[in-house]
């Protein structure tokens, strides 16, 4: 009977310890055999207090886990010393009064049913976990970013030229994000911009973690029953390669875009550097995502006055075709910085109108979750045709009618592109 009275306690603590990981947002998920069984940190630290618990106030027993775990000290604050007062005032029966300690078998599961858990216990659709899940990604590939500048060897390799560089960053931060989220959600399509070998990706670079404030927030109608196997997440780890490798620092930007149908339906930026213009110690990066249906966060959405334009385009890939664009847009200013993601981030905080690139380049990682941010405050991503893009997982990559962003007037600027632009740029 005070075994039975341990127990109570014991499940007790253990319940809440699987709840307080959940909380937490980082589940510290492992695959044991394969996607279906899997392993988290609830089930080996309630393992751990259920064991250790029981094994303290009754040496003699034989206790079975389920999980395998290292043999190692169990800290005071996961045991569990109460007893259930009111099993210890029942009447044993006759059978089982005499019974000694060693003779006892004790068998534990400490999370009976992890991978409905891991999906289904934060009540919101996969979508919404997808979103958090892709936030806390999305900072982690922010650190790393920051990490490999600040070790001084960015490891740099020209991929077909030297406007098109890969880093260290990139790669780590590609490997990151990728393993990270193809853990938590084994059906996902996921299309990164690096090529990379096969590997196994090491532990530090794995991100568990899921933004609270977005599982708060209810899903729209039209997503709440998508699949994961549905969906197709496209990754620019580093948007802003060359730029990052020259110091414009403010340029670079973290990509996660999530499409379901072909249309761009959420979207995560990270930018790695926000703030550094303002020096040492100063706190760096910021996150913004946006859902359409629902709205976008992480940033104060401004517009430029309505009587002014302000063309954003680029500042390495230029050629007559894009500046003829340009200036056909008569636009009173014209700023040329790197990344798509930071020429979205341009439009939404008012410091440009239209994003206008009329050249093949950009790419569909370039422009997924930028395009579902920008939709989610009522703007609009184009080719220079005005036609939109998909994002199925068997597109070609490239954005080969180049690309026309706006926050308003979407239809002025498609009607001032040139003949010759239209003429060179075929629609897909």
């Amino acid at each position: 009977m005070r075994l039975v009275a341990s127990a109570y306690s014991v499940a007790e603590k253990a319940g809440a310890i699987v709840r307080k990981v959940l909380h937490s947002g980082d589940l510290g998920i492992v695959e044991k055999t394969g996607a279906n069984d899997l392993q988290t940190l609830a089930d080996r630290l309630a393992q751990q207090s259920i064991c250790a618990s029981l094994s303290r106030r009754f040496p003699k027993l034989t206790i079975i886990g389920e999980e395998e775990l290292p043999a190692e000290e169990t800290g005071e604050d996961l045991i569990e010393n109460g007893q259930a007062e009111e099993i210890l005032q029942k009447s044993c029966p006759a059978e089982y009064s005499g019974l000694k300690e060693e003779e006892l078998v004790v068998w534990v599961d400490p999370l009976d049913g992890t991978k409905e858990y891991t999906e289904a216990m934060s009540g919101s659709p996969v979508v919404m976990r997808l979103v958090a899940s892709a936030y806390s990604v999305a900072e982690k590939a922010g650190a790393i970013v920051r990490k490999v500048l600040h070790s001084g060897d960015l490891g740099i390799v020209e991929k077909t030229g030297a406007n098109d560089l890969q880093t260290l960053a990139d790669r780590l931060a590609q490997q990151s994000i990728c393993a990270s989220l193809s853990r938590r959600f084994p059906k996902l399509t996921i299309i990164g911009e690096e090529e990379l070998p096969a590997e196994e990706t090491g532990e530090d670079l794995i991100e568990n973690g899921q933004a609270e404030e977005i599982l708060q927030k209810s899903c729209p109608a039209e997503y709440s029953g998508l699949k994961e196997e549905e969906l197709v997440v496209w990754v620019d780890p580093l948007d802003g390669t060359k730029e990052y490798t020259e110091g414009l620092l403010d340029n670079v930007t973290v990509l996660i875009g999530i499409a379901y149908g072909g249309k761009a339906i959420a979207g995560v930026i990270n930018q790695p550097f926000y703030n550094y213009q303002h020096g040492a110690g100063a706190v760096l990066g910021r996150t913004m995502w946006g859902m359409p249906g629902m709205g976008a966060f992480g940033f104060q959405l401004q517009e430029v006055p309505g009587d002014r334009r302000i063309v954003t385009t680029t500042r390495s890939h230029s050629n007559k075709l894009v500046t003829d664009c340009v200036d056909a847009m008569e636009p009173h200013e014209v700023t040329r910085v790197g990344g798509a993601g930071n020429k979205i981030i341009q439009l939404v905080e008012g410091r440009a109108s239209a994003y206008v690139f009329a050249s093949p380049g950009c790419k569909k990682w370039d422009t997924c979750a930028p395009e579902a941010i920008l939709h989610a405050v009522g703007g609009k991503l184009t080719d220079m045709h005005g036609n939109a893009y998909r994002y199925d997982a068997n597109v070609k990559h490239m954005n080969s009618a180049g690309v026309l962003a706006t926050l308003r007037n979407h239809e002025y600027y498609v009607s001032r592109v040139p003949p010759s632009v239209l003429q060179a740029l075929k629609s897909d």
